[in-house]
């Protein structure tokens, strides 16, 4: 699957490319020593949104020409579908749907 952190890290750069930025770092964590189930709650989850910000990242540098090619093809496809997600990444096999 994945051999190293930075390999996962880039398996998710082209995702998370929306009409609001696209990933500039990343960092390591565990979320399981977290005294709530962050995972099914309905409620804000304030406490894991300033964890993740809090703990220690590292930048990832990717060129501007891949996230604005990346990001004109998302622009286009919301045009076309604004009510969909788009689904025609490569990789997404490998995601825990």
């Amino acid at each position: 699957m994945f051999r190293n952190l930075r390999q996962l890290v880039w398996s998710y750069f082209e995702p998370y490319i929306d009409m609001t930025g696209r990933i500039k770092g990343y960092g390591l964590t565990s979320l399981r020593s977290r005294n709530y189930d962050w995972r099914f709650s309905k409620k804000n989850m304030h406490k894991i949104e300033d964890h993740l910000r809090a703990i220690p990242h590292r930048k990832l540098r990717s060129s501007d020409r891949r996230y604005e090619y990346w990001h004109e093809r998302y622009k286009k496809f919301k045009q076309r579908y604004p009510d969909k997600s788009p689904v025609y990444y490569g990789n997404r096999t490998q995601w825990m749907l």
